[in-house]
């Protein structure tokens, strides 16, 4: 969960952290609509209580992929990312050909939106993995 001037929490915030100093920071991919919802509220006299998964495709996708996750392995819970990863990927896609059957732009738009924050997002997955060299 992330703070922002002591009356939004922003939860569902995927981070790194250090073991060692407990430093944490917004992972990359996701940094830039952290920013844009801090944006777009500041001046706002209201508290609020937000979650990314709900803004954001692949902050969604990692949300519930982590939910229940405590039994498992590091390899079984790499592997339920990769294969949510995917098939919302083809979800987005499959939908993507409907909205362009109907032709409707602004529906093509959303749904490339969400598939470029997948697609931002996946490229973390393999090198913050130990299934693959560095």
């Amino acid at each position: 969960m992330l703070i922002h001037q002591k009356k939004t929490r922003i939860y569902d915030v995927p981070v790194y952290v250090c073991e060692h100093c407990e430093h944490y920071e917004v992972l990359k991919p996701v940094k830039p609509y952290v920013v844009q919802y801090i944006a777009a509220i500041d001046g706002s006299l209201e508290h609020a209580d937000v979650s990314l998964a709900e803004m954001n495709e692949s902050v969604h996708v990692l949300y519930s992929v982590l939910q229940g996750a405590d039994q498992e392995t590091e390899a079984e819970v790499f592997a339920r990312f990769k294969e949510a990863f995917d098939d919302r990927v083809n979800m987005l896609l499959d939908l993507f050909g409907c909205a362009r059957k109907m032709k409707d732009e602004d529906w093509m738009r959303e749904i490339q939106e969400r598939l470029e924050q997948l697609s931002e997002f996946a490229v973390l997955l393999p090198e913050n993995s130990n299934f693959y060299a560095r």
